[in-house]
């Protein structure tokens, strides 16, 4: 994620956010398309966007659920149809989740930047794997990563979708993992387009293809994945 340059230019209740710690995914653009911005190039309607999502971000990290009732899990397992060694699995392996599945985390080390922040993946048919775009580091764009979300972040969120079936879910896994290769989109405010993703987008993409709408309308920051009134949790840390 690369920091706002004219900080100054912040309004206060975006100025007193900056020193939240954001994952290495954080967002790097806006509807310029340019990598780095300045706060001014934000329309009214995605500078409200944005503070929304920063204090959607900070209320989640503050008093989010930690904890995942016994009765949620099981109706996730019963929902996803489960065997008895994959829901031991979800409880005692590094791996969060199943195919289709989404995963979210709002922690992280890359602080100093002013977006609402965060990373989110889908998980493949193997769950071994999560699908996953990155905008910093060595290798950017869509990817294959290794399923080890609960021992590399400390905030983790894992999401099913209400009213989804096995069809739905086999879509979602298929859908980002046919992404990979496809540069990252550090215009996060262009959704719509498929050529290129930033993480919340691929998991809402391959959710909204099956006729889930996992956003409040504006850009799809991942802390709006787990508030929206579609997912429920089955996996809570942090």
């Amino acid at each position: 994620m690369k920091a706002i340059k004219k900080v100054v230019l912040l309004p206060l209740s975006l100025a007193l956010t900056m020193s939240i710690a954001f994952a290495p995914d954080s967002f790097a653009s806006s509807s310029t398309g340019a990598e780095e911005l300045s706060i001014e190039d934000l329309t009214p309607a995605e500078l409200a966007d944005l503070e929304e999502g920063i204090r959607d971000t900070q209320e989640e990290l503050k008093n989010g659920k930690k904890t995942v009732d016994p009765q949620d899990f099981q109706e996730y397992v019963k929902d996803k149809g489960l065997s008895s060694e994959e829901a031991e699995n979800q409880l005692h392996s590094n791996r969060v989740g199943t195919k289709g599945d989404i995963v979210v985390t709002l922690s992280g080390t890359s602080g100093g930047s002013a977006w609402a922040g965060g990373h989110a993946g889908v998980v493949q048919s193997n769950n071994y794997y999560v699908t996953e775009s990155f905008g910093i580091g060595s290798k950017k764009g869509v990817q294959r990563r290794t399923n080890n979300w609960k021992a590399r972040y400390s905030h983790v969120r894992g999401l099913w979708v209400r009213g989804a079936d096995g069809a739905d879910y086999s879509y979602a896994a298929a859908y980002s993992k046919a992404k990979i290769g496809k540069p990252y989109n550090y215009n996060f405010y262009n959704k719509t387009t498929t050529s290129r993703f930033y993480c919340s987008q691929l998991a809402w993409r391959s959710w909204k293809n099956r006729g889930f709408e996992l956003d409040n309308g504006g850009a799809v920051w991942p802390v709006n994945l787990i508030n929206d009134g579609d997912t429920k949790t089955f996996y809570s840390k942090g």
